[in-house]
This record gives structure tokens, C-alpha cells and sequence, in this order.
């Protein structure tokens, strides 16, 4: 049998699985009914978040969708993490997800002028990198 090298283990990046955050979630959204869930990961420098919610209140702008924890926030003040199409609803729209100018937060928002309203469900995965010290508490439980 040959001799396993434990030192090549230290170069795989670490990572915190798939963690359910729904307890993060604000309350201007839940769960979608139909198979709702949000989750965040790490991998390295890498943040993943992937989720599938509906809007509960109505806004001219963006809506909090939650705060992120410590080992988990975006690099960047403000970062744009893509458009997304809304679905669920007899009037399909696009939203925009994004890092709001460094406060640790993640926010959805119209992409055009009319504003969020109450149950439009959005389903998206973004990443960003992320350059904070490695989590000392994972957030939510293993997904």
C-alpha cells in the first residue's frame, strides 16, 4: 500500500456544505410553497447562495432578503450578482440580485421602475468571493 501524503490534504480548499439558512430569511419573504428553500455554502474564497422564496410585501425599490454571516460576505461595497426571471405569476418580470454597498447584506430588486410587489417568487444561484476568515460558527443546519 503506498504512503498517502497528508500534506496535498492541506491544499483542498475547505468547505461547509450546503447549509439551510431559512432562519436568516427577512421577513419580506418565504419559503416559495412549492419547494421553497434557501441555502448558502463555502468553498475556499467562494460563497454560494442558492434559494427559491416569495416576496410578502410590496416596495418601490428592493427588498432585504437577508443578512449574511460573518465568514460568508461579499468582498466588494456593492456587487450585482445577476437578473432573474420571476416565476409563478401571470406577469413574469425581471429582478436583479445584489450586495448592497458593503452591509453585509443580500437584496432583490425590480430590474425596471415598477417596483417589488407581494408574491412574486424568485428562484436563483449566485456566488461571490470572499475574503474573510474562515467561519468559526456554520450558520442554520446541513442541508
Amino acid at each position: 500500500m503506498p504512503d498517502l501524503d497528508f500534506a496535498l490534504l492541506s491544499d483542498l480548499p475547505k468547505d461547509t456544505g450546503w447549509r439551510a439558512i431559512s432562519g436568516l430569511l427577512h421577513t419580506a419573504w418565504k419559503l416559495s410553497d412549492l419547494e421553497g428553500f434557501i441555502q448558502i455554502r463555502r468553498v475556499g474564497d467562494r460563497v454560494y447562495l442558492r434559494f427559491r422564496v416569495t416576496s410578502v410585501e410590496t416596495s418601490p425599490s428592493d427588498l432585504l432578503l437577508l443578512g449574511l454571516p460573518a465568514g460568508f460576505q461579499a468582498e466588494k461595497r456593492y456587487l450585482d450578482l445577476g437578473l432573474f426571471k420571476t416565476y409563478g405569476s401571470t406577469n413574469p418580470r425581471m429582478v436583479s440580485v445584489h450586495n448592497m454597498w458593503g452591509s453585509g447584506s443580500i437584496r432583490v430588486g425590480p430590474a425596471d421602475t415598477a417596483g417589488m410587489y407581494t408574491l412574486v417568487q424568485v428562484a436563483a444561484e449566485v456566488s461571490w468571493g470572499c475574503a474573510q476568515a474562515w467561519p468559526t460558527v456554520l450558520p442554520g443546519t446541513a442541508a
